[in-house]
């Protein structure tokens, strides 16, 4: 049985994935992070392609694959934290593009449990606080953004 991971819009898997798309805890942690990162491979081409909810479900089940790491190598750790980083600030941007502003809010937050001064975070939280104008929190974390925004123009790309 491959163990290529399943990439297409059905809620059905190939015979070829099986194994990782029904029983993903039945893989291997090595493979969990390669089925991962394909599953986010297409998630992105749905990204580009305007196919936002799709890109949305992608970012989701790669995050299924990664989510429970204690298991993991030392080595698979980091790549999977940085997989997982990579995963909830594009989930941030989907959710931002589908005006999805809580979601939004969330995947960002959850990329600043990983990563604390991730400007593209920093950033998108900021923009979904300042939609559901959230309070004061927003003012602050849209000052620290705008901060941010004026020295890195590549906080607008999505994370690929």
């Amino acid at each position: 049985m491959s163990s290529t991971p399943c990439v297409h819009d059905s809620d059905r898997c190939l015979t070829t994935c099986v194994a990782l798309c029904v029983r993903p805890y039945a893989a291997n942690t090595g493979e969990k992070i390669e089925a991962a990162d394909k599953v986010k491979t297409a998630g992105n081409g749905a990204y580009k392609s305007g196919n936002l909810h799709l890109a949305s479900k992608k970012y989701d089940k790669a995050l299924r694959y990664v989510e429970h790491d204690q298991s993991f190598s030392d080595e698979e750790k980091v790549a999977s934290k940085a997989l997982k980083l990579s995963l909830f600030l594009n989930a941030a941007a989907v959710a931002l593009k589908r005006k999805s502003w809580r979601d939004a809010q969330s995947s960002a937050g959850k990329a600043l449990e990983i990563e604390g001064a991730n400007q593209k975070a920093l950033y998108r939280r900021a923009q979904a606080a300042a939609e559901i104008e959230a309070g004061r929190g927003s003012v602050h974390a849209g000052a620290v953004a705008l901060h941010y925004t004026r020295r890195n123009a590549r906080i607008h790309e999505p994370n690929i």
